[in-house]
């Protein structure tokens, strides 16, 4: 058989696929092609990058050179090109950083060229024909620094730094500078306004700086009802910044002043914060408190202001009246807690509220002069105001032999107690000190505080404050006392002095949230009236260091024992330059006399020897009072 040769369409012998290497002779071609393309857009992407990246990273160097070169037209021309693109950079390639850092270096040095023209104008220098044709030259980008400069000495004028005059004047000589006319003119037309302003604007700066942020930003926003341009758009960024830093301190202290149920206080306080912050949602839910709770008639008072004082209380009688050598003083210097409570019953039955005795009056500095005025004092209708003083609450170590209080602390609840003795032995609560009793009794009466008013109390810084040791300077005199009395001595490291500071500083804050105040009675209790210029001024600076560190800064000094010195004696200036205004003696009656710089006056000491030999019956009727536990 002859043999017969397979053939199969579109192929040949061998099996060669011609259709097949048609096609891949197509593919070689074309994705060489592609290849070809892709290298040639590389190629052309890559230039095009290049250029763009050079373009921008050679920015700067045009401009600088073009302005060493004085050619200011182009220098401006590449400043707004770069200006444009570091905004916006058109095409595939983008370089904004690059044209923004460009940017960044021409305004800084064109920023110190002009600096350099701006000073030798305030030099008295005259603006030459270069520095005119870079200013004129640059146009707007000079325009915008030039104002920018020009704005700042005017600000710089308004806090205290700046003269008005040299800035006029140098202002005057750039005011037709091409690109900054209009910044200019409108900063001298203000001018009249500036120098009027100034003042305001100054008072505003320090109060700013010291806190009294109220008081700040009041007068920021009166400078931004009243004035326009410049002067307004700089009181608004400094009013904007103090309302931005005070928010917090401010709101905390109203929400303090309204849990010491001070709402008068607190409302005069919103009402201003209420101008300060329009529309604040804050301030209008804490009006709305403080409206709810300031409903009762309020009348001027214009008749006399009764002022009593107490002593710290002898809560432990048997120890006071023992017949020992301390008896008869503590019995003359000093009330008991049983009289205590039944004097506040008939104080409040004869229609006395109590009042705050800083709050009663203002005092001013006046052309470096202070003024002191007598603040119109409104409380509700048909009372009659009484201050409240608690004098030497020190707790010395001689009164642990007269029934006293030996120490206050602050319980679980956060009310300031003190620890006392008793039949059955120490006792800590409420019940053996003013501040506990007429806290209590209050709770019961709250209307006889107005606004929210406790008392005063004086302080020495004398063996101790509240009881404790505050100040290593206490620790002789405190153990001389007991070791009188016959106790050990105390040997305190320097933190256990310092735990008994941080504990007094958080009974003082406790008490001054609750309405109380505080006065010095001088470091050591002494009688300012025989004491030397020398004495008065080392013991001045010991009450400053030890104890106003403790209580904060203080107008009220209560003189020890009422001895007292007049106004114009050589030694008051020690006093008053430490801060007291207000002074405080002893007295049977009313007495207040109101200086030029300072207040006097008298308040009615009650301990046992005035329940005898003072009338007092228009607060109260002393035999109704007594404690049976007297001597007879």
């Amino acid at each position: 058989m002859t043999p017969r040769t397979l053939r199969i369409q579109g192929r040949g012998w061998d099996g060669f696929d011609r259709r097949a290497g048609r096609r891949r002779r197509f593919y070689r071609r074309f994705f060489s092609t592609v290849a070809i393309l892709a290298v040639v857009v590389g190629i052309a992407a890559g230039s095009l990058w290049f250029t763009a990246r050079n373009r921008a990273l050679t920015a700067y160097d045009r401009f600088q050179a073009e302005m060493t070169a004085s050619e200011y037209d182009a220098a401006l021309q590449t400043y707004r090109d770069v200006q444009q693109r570091a905004l916006h950079e058109p095409g595939y390639f983008t370089y904004t950083a690059e044209y923004q850092a460009a940017m960044s270096r021409m305004e800084s040095d064109l920023t110190g060229r002009i600096r350099s023209i701006y000073d030798d104008l305030s030099g008295e220098k005259s603006l030459d024909a270069a520095s005119r044709s870079l200013l004129d030259g640059m146009q707007e980008v000079s325009g915008m620094i030039l104002a920018r400069m020009a704005r700042a000495s005017c600000e710089a004028y308004l806090a205290g730094t700046g003269d008005i005059e040299e800035t006029g004047r140098v202002l005057t000589l750039l005011v037709d500078v091409q690109g900054s006319h209009s910044a200019i003119q409108s900063l001298l037309d203000e001018i009249p306004a500036l120098t009027a302003a100034q003042p305001t604007f100054l008072a505003a700066d320090q109060a700013f700086q010291g806190k009294e942020w109220i008081d700040a930003a009041t007068a920021y926003l009166g400078l931004v009802d009243s004035s326009t341009g410049f002067l307004r758009e700089t009181a608004q960024a400094r009013l904007d910044a103090c309302r931005t830093t005070m928010r917090d301190v401010v709101f905390a202290d109203v929400r303090t002043m309204m849990a010491g149920a001070r709402y008068y206080t607190a409302l005069d306080r919103l009402q201003v914060l209420g101008r300060i912050y329009p529309g604040d949602a804050d301030v209008a839910s804490l009006l709305a408190q403080c409206q709810a709770q300031t409903t009762t008639e309020l009348e001027a008072w214009t008749g006399n202001i009764e002022c009593i004082a107490v002593r710290p209380l002898i809560a432990d009688t048997a120890s006071a009246f023992d017949g020992d050598a301390y008896a008869k003083v503590a019995g003359d210097a000093m009330l008991t807690t049983y009289e205590f409570k039944r004097i506040l019953q008939q104080l409040y039955d004869r229609g006395y509220v109590l009042v705050d005795l800083p709050s009663l009056f203002d005092f001013q500095t006046k052309d470096g002069q202070v003024v002191a005025t007598h603040r119109t004092l409104q409380i509700p209708k048909g009372k009659k105001p009484l201050v409240f003083n608690i004098e030497g609450l020190n707790y010395y170590a001689a009164r642990h032999m007269t029934g006293n209080s030996v120490s206050l602390s602050l319980d679980a609840d956060g009310h300031v107690v003190s620890t006392y003795p008793s039949p059955t032995g120490m006792k800590t609560d409420g019940e053996g000190e003013a501040i506990g009793l007429l806290e209590a009794f209050l709770v019961e009466h709250p209307d006889f505080s107005f606004n929210g008013a406790r008392g005063t109390i004086s302080l020495t810084g004398y063996e101790c404050v509240f009881g404790a040791v505050t100040d290593a300077d206490q620790v002789d005199d405190r153990n001389a006392a007991l070791q009188s009395n016959g106790e050990a001595p105390i040997s305190l490291s320097a933190d256990q002095i310092e735990a008994n500071r941080q504990q007094v500083l958080q009974m003082i804050k406790v008490l001054t949230d609750h309405g109380w105040s505080f006065a010095s009675s001088t470091y050591g209790g002494i009688d300012i009236s025989q004491a030397s210029l020398a004495r008065i001024t080392a013991d001045t600076a010991k009450w400053t260091a030890q104890v106003e560190s403790l209580t904060g800064p203080t107008n009220i000094l209560v003189y020890p024992n009422g001895s007292w010195i007049k106004n114009n004696d050589a030694r008051m200036p020690v006093l008053k330059a430490a801060g007291f205004r207000i002074f405080c003696g002893i007295g049977a009656t009313p007495y207040l006399s109101i200086g030029k710089d300072s207040v006097f006056l008298d308040r009615v000491l009650l301990n046992g020897y005035s329940l005898v030999h003072t009338d007092l019956s228009r607060f109260f009727d002393a035999s109704a009072v007594r404690d049976p536990a007297r001597p007879k």
